[in-house]
């Protein structure tokens, strides 16, 4: 969810061992119990309202950073779910079109079957690619002489250059921007609606969004200033994102459906304080 939904002017996140919680060992007390001791060992931890320094309680920002890190391990791997007609290919071949496209990548643990599609193969290096903000890398996976990203929603597009530099720019702003997603699967072997996608297969992503914390530089969007970093924790919408490739190896054209959402740079730009006018 790098971008989205651009107006006309934007078109082209102590105390084991009975250690108390400033760092000093409890004094002993007489005889404790062992149900006591437990207490006193636990409140150590994670305090009480006899504690003379209360838990601060977490804003709503840093519920959601708290909530979207305990579910980033989860990037670290893929579960694959094929349907009961799943052929089995013996191996990958870039060169073709889909071997089998009942597969389905869902982000849970597990790897990519040998027989994985070529496709589904470069969509999920291009998305750990964007995890890990190597714009470069991307870039490698896309055809830059002809892709062009589409925002469906506001019929706007950027050429390939345009897109991985606002990428890069809101990756400065976020620097610890991570993004998530449901599932990828191919959703068409053979697309053959313009000169450059005949022969493609396309890859559809679903409920994809990033998570990140406005810490890095000052961020701006398009014409209007920019907003000075205050640790704003921002979650972007969810998008689905349909990506064309060719041959098995490249990346000719991208689609992103924000459901009539403000997403991507707009969208953070906006919830970080900025004002589009």
């Amino acid at each position: 969810s790098t971008m989205g939904n651009a107006n006309s002017s934007t078109k082209t996140a102590t105390s084991a061992g009975g250690l108390t919680r400033r760092g000093r060992r409890a004094a002993p007390t007489k005889a404790p119990s062992t149900t006591a001791s437990r207490s006193k060992s636990n409140l150590s931890s994670t305090g009480d309202s006899s504690n003379k320094k209360a838990s601060r309680r977490p804003s709503t920002g840093e519920t959601i950073a708290s909530h979207e890190s305990s579910l980033s391990s989860s990037h670290n791997g893929v579960n694959v779910i094929a349907d009961n007609n799943s052929k089995s290919a013996t191996e990958d071949n870039s060169e073709s079109l889909v071997q089998d496209s009942s597969i389905v990548i869902h982000t849970k643990t597990g790897k990519i079957p040998s027989n994985a599609p070529a496709e589904l193969r470069v969509v999920r290096e291009w998305v750990k690619l964007k995890d890990r903000h190597d714009s470069k890398g991307m870039m490698e996976l896309t055809d830059m002489d002809n892709c062009v990203f589409t925002f469906v929603d506001s019929e706007a597009s950027m050429l390939a250059e345009e897109f991985y530099g606002a990428m890069n720019d809101i990756c400065e702003s976020f620097p610890d921007l991570h993004f998530f997603w449901e599932s990828m699967k191919v959703v068409d072997n053979d697309c053959q609606d313009s000169k450059f996608l005949e022969g493609t297969a396309k890859v559809l992503i679903t409920n994809y969004y990033g998570v990140g914390t406005h810490t890095g530089k000052p961020y701006h969007f398009g014409p209007y200033p920019p907003v000075e970093p205050q640790g704003a924790v921002v979650r972007d919408e969810n998008i689905q994102v349909s990506l064309w490739i060719q041959g098995g190896t490249s990346i000719v054209r991208v689609d992103i459906h924000a459901f009539g959402k403000l997403v991507g740079p707009p969208g953070f730009y906006t919830k970080i304080g900025g004002l589009i006018m």
